[in-house]
């Protein structure tokens, strides 16, 4: 048995989608398409929470552009978060972009670095912030709060900077030219410069002025035709790094506008229109690699089927989740237990990922009807199975049902109102010879097989 699902080795540029699970290739072929096709510049925002798979696919793309989709653009893959202990991203992006330039660059890749090294002094940084609101305009509200939180010293820079704006124009000027020579072909009856895609990964882990400094740059230094920028970012976040650096009045969304194109996101299902959750096939996947027994595998996948329909479950939630099955003692793993039990681990170690807040109240048996029903979605027009004219229910989920019922019947005591229900559940809980106060059942299961060991 593996501790943790093995992570595939990804040497960057080479690796491709080829064990291609949760149908990424599809997606990244759409991207390569459209990077190739558009001349003006884009800055493309791959949208996802944490833990949703965006590095995963970044990663792999860079290399699956050429060698699988046939594109001509040259793919730089930059990690933000790598570098957001440096002071200026700009010269981190140059030092990406030069490791994958050929040697016969080297010239213009000269010039870019000496013209790069020239703008970016700390009165130009400030004056780059400025400008996104409008570079001829009055300082607005955060105009004003960022001039503040320069010093004097700074703040009189910034004034010979501003009186200085034809220079500034023509220095950016330059600067693109240098960019776009870049992308020119050298030696080849080739006139059109050759694509170039810069994916910048992390950005929503960066500290705030980091991360708004790259799209700052991006959008002053890097407006070039055919120079595109795809970015892996949690928006949500990038919009409260937005309000962090300006105040929580500004409109972080009208703000981001400023420099996004356009935004996609990986999709939630795989196998077509009507294919299961990626979540689940990634979770089987996890499961097979791991080696974890068809008793706990199966009510596991089955579990996540109900919960993730309420519930926001990410990949990361699930490795966590399956290294957290590993961990069980070896009889639970081996041995047949009865399926309430199982169900009651299940939900103890998805909870604990998933949903925090009810996490201690499963634990202790304490939750009530409510909170059941927000965790498993099992409200009343789904758990009941007949509507209340005697027609068959069409939105009745019967994996809820039960799930729901068997939690109340653990919280209650072993006392259910519809004693047919009542006895149906008891059934999966104790057998003839064993019985056990069903309110005691998650504390054991927590104490005696899951707080031995924790995954960090």
């Amino acid at each position: 048995m593996r501790f943790s699902p093995p992570e595939e080795a990804v040497v960057l540029y080479e690796t491709a989608f080829t064990d291609d699970l949760l149908d990424r290739k599809k997606v990244g072929q759409a991207l390569s398409d459209l990077l190739e096709r558009i001349e003006d510049p884009l800055v493309v925002v791959l949208d996802g929470g944490w833990g949703a798979g965006k590095s995963y696919f970044l990663q792999r793309w860079v290399g699956a552009h050429t060698s699988q989709f046939g594109g001509s653009a040259t793919t730089v893959y930059f990690d933000a978060f790598a570098h957001d202990y440096l002071e200026d991203p700009l010269v981190a992006l140059i030092g990406a972009l030069s490791e994958r330039l050929p040697p016969e660059k080297k010239p213009t890749m000269d010039r870019v670095k000496s013209l790069a090294w020239r703008l970016m002094r700390p009165a130009a940084r400030v004056g780059l912030s400025i400008a996104t609101f409008g570079a001829t305009e009055a300082l607005n509200d955060a105009g004003d709060v960022l001039a503040e939180a320069v010093g004097e010293e700074t703040k009189g820079a910034l004034d010979k900077f501003w009186q200085r704006e034809e220079g500034r124009r023509v220095a950016m000027a330059q600067f693109r030219e240098a960019v776009a020579a870049l992308m020119t072909p050298i030696g080849s009856e080739q006139t059109d410069p050759s694509p170039l895609v810069i994916v910048v990964d992390e950005l929503d882990r960066c500290r705030p002025d980091y991360a708004l400094q790259i799209l700052e740059i991006i959008k002053h230094f890097f407006s070039v035709p055919r120079l595109h920028f795809v970015l892996g970012v949690n928006l949500k976040a990038l919009e409260n790094s937005v309000r962090a650096r300006y105040g929580a009045d500004i409109d972080a969304t009208l703000y981001l506008q400023k420099f996004i194109s356009i935004t996609f996101t990986l999709p939630e299902t795989v196998g077509g229109h009507e294919g299961k959750l990626a979540i689940l096939a990634f979770a089987e996947q996890l499961c097979k690699r791991t080696e974890i027994p068809a008793q706990i595998a199966t009510p596991f996948r089955e579990h996540l089927e109900v919960v993730a329909k309420v519930n926001r479950v990410s990949m990361r939630d699930v490795v966590r989740m399956v290294t957290s099955l590993t961990l069980l003692p070896r009889k639970v793993l081996t041995e047949n237990f009865l399926r309430g039990w199982i169900e009651v681990l299940i939900t103890l170690v998805v909870s604990r990922e998933i949903r925090p807040d009810l996490y201690p109240k499963f634990r202790r048996s304490a939750l009530t009807e409510e909170e059941i029903s927000s965790y498993l979605g099992s409200v009343p027009e789904v758990i009941m199975e007949k509507s209340d004219g005697g027609a068959h229910n069409e939105r009745y989920d019967h994996e809820a049902f039960w799930r729901h019922y068997a939690w109340l019947y653990v919280v209650s005591g072993g006392a259910l109102e519809n004693k047919d229900t009542e006895k149906g559940v008891m059934g999966i809980f104790s057998s003839g010879f064993s019985r056990r106060e069903p309110r005691s059942i998650p504390q054991k299961i927590g104490r005696e097989w899951l707080d031995l060991f924790t995954a960090l």
